[in-house]
């Protein structure tokens, strides 16, 4: 189903992957002294668009946000919201994670956009052990260039953008 719906990917039926990178810590340095040191977590949320080939990444440290339904709520939200006025679909592909994507929540929230934005959304969950996503490679991509060392959020960015 997936490839099928990647195949249909186009202006007006936007084809989404998405899913939330590891857990990035900050600092992140070869010092010795710093390993046992408490570290920020940073957490990247990434949309890759299958039609466009386009990434979305939302980025947020602990001290603004958790990983709770709330925030993953807000990044698909913003992501529809922003799409080009020719959009009349929007498939959104991601694991079954619970707390990320399959929850009575973003349910809700899509409902709400898809009648505001007058738009049908449909959301595809991959069986357990079938997760293998395009999005991936994005992350896949992003741990190249997260060598140490990084000091602050601003430097993943930094790098993030490099990529």
């Amino acid at each position: 189903e997936k490839n099928k719906k990647k195949i249909e990917a186009s202006d007006k039926n936007i084809v989404v992957t998405m899913d939330l990178e590891s857990v990035l810590l900050c600092p992140n340095t070869l010092a010795s002294s710093m390993f046992y040191k408490q570290k920020l977590q940073v957490h990247n949320f990434t949309i890759y668009n299958l039609g466009d080939k386009s990434v979305t990444l939302y980025v947020w440290h602990e001290a603004n946000g958790g990983v709770t339904a709330n925030e993953f709520i807000s990044c698909i939200v913003d992501f529809i919201m922003n799409l080009n006025q020719d959009a009349e679909r929007v498939t959104l592909i991601s694991d079954g994670c619970n707390y990320q994507n399959r929850n009575k929540s973003l349910a809700s929230a899509l409902r709400l956009v898809s009648k505001e934005k007058n738009v049908d959304i449909e959301q595809l969950f991959l069986c357990k052990g079938h997760t293998m996503m395009e999005v991936d490679s994005v992350h896949s991509t992003l741990e190249h260039y997260f060598k140490p060392p990084l000091y602050s959020p601003s430097d993943y960015i930094t790098r993030m953008r490099m990529a």
